[in-house]
């Protein structure tokens, strides 16, 4: 039986794999009670029709328990949000929490399915949170529906004093002051300079920490008055989103300190949406953009296509014409294996007929 885990992106690791049994499994599922308790049992329902396709298969007792097994875990059902999409195999059990609805759909063969999740690959809906002050710092995983704090190791440093106690000590020549931390320093600069100077010094190894500590491309959304803010710009190289909280996590309410993060991830998802739509424009008004499907195809097939646009109207071409699923199926996998990317993206330049374009290599 496998154990599931739960991804805050779209998992872009996944898209390639082909072989073997993949089940994939959508489902619009409930934030509150009472409307959460219909999630269980339509789930349920699914198991069943998935156990029916998987006749005959080896894998068949594997999944289905695994299943199972989540069926029984009320901690997850209770926090599942507005929607999931599963991903199983015989090695592989993921969950990505979805900010929007979906539609109801299971898929079983020899590949997974993503086409519902297309409209996620560029889409701002996790960052990391660094609630950040003076002489402390906490990380927080944060969704559109929760953040959870991250659990450091004792290199992090997350109190100032306690990191930086015996350097302070040992620093000692004369005078005396209570600098940041409330930590005795002494020193023969005035105490506002020796202040900066410290908070500096601790911005610098939070930055150093968290570069090794996150994923290079891993957002980050900071918490802090704006004096705090920024003064770690000045020192930080994260990939920080320009906006962000300016309060600091426990000084107001839960619900509004979510609706401030929220409003951040969308803020910045609109900003690179846009972007998205300019480079498409420019690459048109260039003469650069190929918008033939099976020209598109044929470069991918060649390793010439460097970006791949899809429609994010997509899912819903794909009711009325099933062909566009495989179509979607043969070029992202083909582009993502030739080293390429591909974004959906809503534009007038892409339509139902031309749902594809592209961009080639140089």
């Amino acid at each position: 039986m496998l154990h599931y885990k739960i991804i805050h992106e779209f998992p872009l690791e996944l898209v390639s794999e082909t072989g073997g049994t993949k089940v994939s499994i959508y489902q619009k599922t409930h934030l509150s009670n009472p409307d959460n308790l219909q999630d269980p049992i339509r789930f349920k329902n699914t198991i069943k029709e998935v156990e029916e396709r998987l006749a005959g298969d080896p894998l068949k007792e594997t999944i289905i328990q695994s299943l199972e097994s989540l069926l029984e875990d009320r901690s997850f059902w209770n926090t599942t949000g507005v929607g999931m999409a599963l991903f199983i195999d015989e090695r592989d059990f993921m969950i990505y929490k979805l900010s929007a609805d979906v539609e109801n759909v299971h898929h079983v063969g020899n590949h997974f399915y993503f086409l519902p999740l297309l409209n996620y690959v560029d889409a701002l809906d996790h960052a990391y949170v660094l609630d950040i002050n003076k002489d402390r710092f906490s990380l927080f995983d944060g969704s559109m529906q929760e953040l959870q704090p991250v659990e450091l190791p004792e290199e992090a440093g997350e109190d100032f004093y306690a990191l930086y106690e015996r350097e302070r000590e040992s620093a000692v020549n004369f005078g005396s002051y209570k600098g940041v931390g409330n930590a005795a320093f002494h020193g023969n600069k005035s105490k506002s300079e020796e202040e900066d100077k410290d908070v500096e010094r601790y911005f610098r190894h939070i930055d150093h920490f968290l570069k090794g500590f996150l994923k290079p491309h891993q957002s980050i959304v900071l918490s802090a008055v704006p004096a705090v803010r920024d003064k770690f710009m000045q020192v930080t190289k994260l990939p920080v989103l320009d906006d962000f909280i300016p309060k600091s996590k426990g000084t107001i309410d839960e619900r509004e300190y979510m609706e401030l993060f929220r409003a951040v991830l969308q803020k910045e998802d609109t900003l690179r949406k846009d972007a998205l739509k300019a480079t498409l424009e420019e690459s048109s008004n260039r003469n650069n953009l190929i918008t033939d499907t099976r020209e598109i195809e044929r470069l991918i097939e060649e390793g010439r296509v460097q970006t791949l646009y899809i429609s994010s109207s997509m899912s819903a071409y794909a009711k009325t014409n099933p062909e566009r699923i495989r179509q979607t199926n043969r070029l992202t996998l083909g582009v993502i294996g030739k080293g390429g990317h591909f974004y959906t993206v809503d534009h007038d330049l892409l339509s139902e007929e031309r749902p594809f374009a592209a961009t080639l290599r140089f």
